[in-house]
């Protein structure tokens, strides 16, 4: 991902290089994932910053992707690890003080019986980072925001949303949780899309929304009240789309049931849609 001009954008639609700065580069091909990454990360997905596969699997399935795109990036936990993470990133050289984030996810790992899991079992699909973890010494976090596929007893599968918030106790405020399907069988495509707003007490903002139309800038899902504000994480300086943090439930009953994602978009201002 990389700053063009007044905004940022990084599309996955071919998993896809359509947004800004991209458009003119359509690829023939799905791109690859190599291992031309140094370091702790070694794997790469241009114009990713990289892949991290730790007891999990990434992927570019080049069946078709999720909405009417050539590709789509899989993830799927391979192994039980509390650690366990399969995302693309990508990280700035700076931090965006406001950010925007949309993508398509098909939410099939949980399938398999959801109304077997509870609320509070699942697993992070998107976190936005900062560049450094606040605040010192009071449960510090480096996620700005966080949002997780969740099971919800018999209403089975549910997005939450998590955003740090410096409110003295947990530095973490949510939203409400985003019924997804009631039944056992495959949801289809979920679009989701992100605004963050870092400030002051009555200024930072996180807003969400949910398969919402191209017309629906002014109605979100859901709107975090961040309380004392958020001005201490100053901005977005990393992004992760795929699986991290798994609780026991998904590590174990739900291991290499995979997860779908594509049309990553991101952006310093304007409503993205669908």
């Amino acid at each position: 991902m990389k700053i063009r001009s007044s905004m940022k954008a990084l599309s996955l639609a071919v998993i896809g290089l359509a947004g800004l700065g991209f458009g003119a580069q359509a690829l023939a091909a799905c791109p690859s994932i190599t291992g031309t990454g140094t370091g702790a990360d070694p794997y790469v997905l241009t114009p990713w910053s990289g892949v991290t596969q730790t007891a999990a699997a990434v992927r570019v399935d080049s069946t078709g992707g999720l909405n009417a795109t050539s590709c789509k990036l899989g993830s799927k936990i391979t192994a039980n690890s509390a650690f366990a993470q399969g995302t693309v990133f990508w990280t700035g050289s700076g931090s965006e003080a406001n950010y925007r984030a949309r993508f398509y996810v098909q939410p099939d790992l949980l399938n398999n019986t959801p109304s077997s899991l509870s609320a509070f079992d699942g697993v992070q699909l998107f976190t936005a980072n900062a560049a450094a973890p606040f605040p010192a010494g009071q449960n510090p976090s480096l996620q700005i925001v966080r949002v997780s596929l969740t099971g919800g007893g018999a209403t089975g599968r549910q997005l939450s949303f998590v955003a740090a918030c410096q409110n003295g106790t947990g530095n973490t405020c949510p939203g409400t949780s985003v019924p997804l399907t009631n039944t056992a069988g495959a949801t289809g495509p979920v679009v989701v899309e992100l605004q963050v707003n870092i400030g002051a007490a009555g200024t930072g903002s996180v807003k969400y929304w949910v398969n919402k139309t191209a017309g629906d800038s002014a109605a979100p899902t859901g709107t975090i009240t961040i309380t004392g504000g958020n001005a201490g994480w100053v901005g977005v300086n990393k992004a992760l789309l795929g699986l991290s943090a798994p609780t026991l439930a998904i590590r174990t009953s739900h291991l290499n049931q995979e997860v779908f994602f594509d049309e990553f978009d991101s952006r310093r201002t304007n409503y993205i849609g669908p």
